[in-house]
């Protein structure tokens, strides 16, 4: 499913694609993380995805665009709700007899 990476650079002692494949947590199935991973971390061509996945170049772009959109989507409730959790601490008042 994901190839070894082609570049040195490591993340944590992992290769960048080991990390990316291992972020499993962020719901995005397996077709579209890996065209994500190829094209983006990888910097494979179309081609170069596509001959890996073993699909058409066609199928590539359309995972990648989908890809990209379900990580917007994800990152952006990621936001809101640090958005939401920094407002709640912020506005947080420590009840009287629990001073220190």
């Amino acid at each position: 499913m994901f190839c070894r990476t082609r570049h040195a650079g490591d993340v944590g002692g992992k290769t960048r694609t080991q990390a990316a494949s291992e972020g499993r947590s962020a719901g995005i199935t397996v077709e579209f993380r890996e065209a994500v991973v190829l094209c983006e971390l990888e910097e494979m061509s179309y081609e170069e995805a596509a001959q890996m996945a073993g699909c058409p170049i066609g199928t590539i772009r359309s995972r990648l665009h989908r890809g990209r959109a379900l990580l917007m989507a994800k990152l952006e409730m990621f936001r809101t709700c640090l958005v939401a959790r920094a407002r709640a601490i912020k506005d947080f008042v420590p009840c009287k007899g629990n001073k220190r």
